[in-house]
């Protein structure tokens, strides 16, 4: 069996979309002839943690922890109220205190992240398993790009393949780009970075068509596309937890400023004048302050159930109980993103409500048949699919042959592929 190196500073327990890609490809793997190993890192700091996720680590796997400074540990505990460095997504954006502000600060001016303070030590380690291992693929995915860095050097040293998985873009991120903390030196630096470890890469996998293309632009033809999927094997487990009769509307993941909450406030404030039921807003995760006082302003303050992050089975539980998913893309996102909660949406039998979605999100809705999706220019037509909803007149279909291809074990296994064509140009 060949043998793959996945560098990845998440591990479980940590929780959440990125440790969701990664295991599932870990788990599946050696079911197409792939044995993994996996360098991780001791002292990580976890936005998210679901130790659940635990027991679908395979027997087969080994995985090896090295040392790290955990520069967002300490400076959590100097900083204590506040959370500048959990994921974009959850950033607080209220009132800048001089805290904050040097936090911000030190976040978006790293290179190429914050948890670059695990580089030497998983160099340390990384080297000792190549000396031991005869590997025949390094793999990493970003965020955080540190992996790529430490898996670039790795690659290079033992002349061994490194295949690039880019769940986001690196230096081109929008809400990167848009910070007024990070200083242009500092974007330069990252950008001849990012070129010269995907300019070295023998693989780029990336998420989205439209990402793909934006790599394919650049690096050429060694760009693929790999969704990131939905777990088929969940199917099996979900357990639905409707206890009223109220119409609930669930949306499940992050949710920030850049994102157009007005938009979904005015949509269900009509559609609640037009209905004879109450309505429920279930969010589930972690979210911008701005969420309640949004709703507050549209008159459904006392609407709003806000559930804070949780395992995947117990927010796949609450998503079961809804009678309508949303899902809200970016307001100022300059590349195809398909939100990871459509995959997770898609496990059960309920219509999605997509607002601002980019191009490839509302391909796959369309694909599929699992809801529809509207802009400010289409709020009376929204308000109506939710009234053919909650009357049942909307005959939801979902494309179950199409859903197939759309399966993490079918993209693990265009995943191996990969690998397999990259180990037959080297051995032939």
């Amino acid at each position: 069996m060949k043998k793959v190196l996945v560098v990845s500073y998440y591990w479980p327990p940590a929780g959440g979309t990125t440790m969701n890609r990664i295991l599932r490809f870990i788990q599946y793997l050696p079911d197409y002839g792939w044995s993994v190993d996996v360098l991780t890192t001791n002292h990580a700091s976890l936005p998210f943690e679901d130790s659940s996720l635990e027991k679908f680590i395979p027997k087969s796997t080994k995985v090896y922890r090295s040392n790290n400074i955990n520069l967002i540990g300490i400076l959590s505990k100097v900083f204590a109220r506040n959370k500048v460095f959990i994921p974009y997504g959850f950033t607080q954006t209220g009132q800048d205190t001089i805290k904050s502000k040097i936090l911000k600060y030190l976040k978006f001016n790293a290179v190429p992240d914050t948890r670059i303070t695990w580089y030497p030590g998983a160099i340390d380690k990384g080297k000792k398993l190549c000396k031991q291992n005869n590997y025949d693929i390094i793999f990493s995915s970003s965020p955080p790009q540190t992996n790529h860095l430490i898996a670039s050097k790795l690659s290079s040293e033992f002349d061994i393949p490194h295949i690039v998985d880019m769940r986001d873009p690196w230096s081109n991120v929008f809400w990167l780009k848009s910070q007024k903390y990070r200083l242009k030196i500092i974007s330069n630096i990252d950008n001849k970075i990012e070129s010269k470890i995907l300019d070295k890469a023998d693989v780029i996998t990336t998420v989205t068509p439209n990402l793909k293309d934006f790599y394919k632009s650049k690096y050429g033809d060694k760009t693929s596309l790999i969704y990131n999927g939905y777990e088929k094997s969940y199917e099996n487990f979900i357990q639905p937890r409707k206890t009223d009769k109220s119409f609930t509307i669930c949306y499940s993941g992050s949710l920030s400023e850049d994102q157009n909450l007005d938009l979904f406030a005015e949509i269900c404030s009509d559609f609640k004048s037009r209905i004879d039921k109450d309505i429920k807003l279930v969010f589930v995760g972690n979210y911008a302050p701005s969420l309640k006082l949004t709703l507050q302003k549209h008159g459904l303050g006392e609407s709003l159930e806000v559930i804070p992050y949780t395992t995947m089975k117990n927010a796949l539980d609450i998503i079961a109980s809804a009678d309508l998913l949303v899902v809200i893309g970016w307001k100022f996102a300059d590349y195809g993103i398909i939100p990871s909660k459509i995959y997770d949406y898609i496990l059960v039998d309920i219509p999605i409500l997509g607002l601002d979605l980019h191009q490839d999100a509302m391909e796959l809705v369309d694909e599929l048949n699992i809801g529809k999706y509207f802009d400010d220019k289409s709020k009376v037509q929204a308000s109506e699919y939710m009234m053919d909803v909650v009357s049942g007149n909307y005959t939801y279909k979902k494309n179950n042959k199409a859903l197939q291809n759309y399966s993490r074990e079918s993209q693990t296994q265009q995943l191996a592929q990969i690998f397999d064509d990259v180990w037959s140009r080297r051995h032939h």
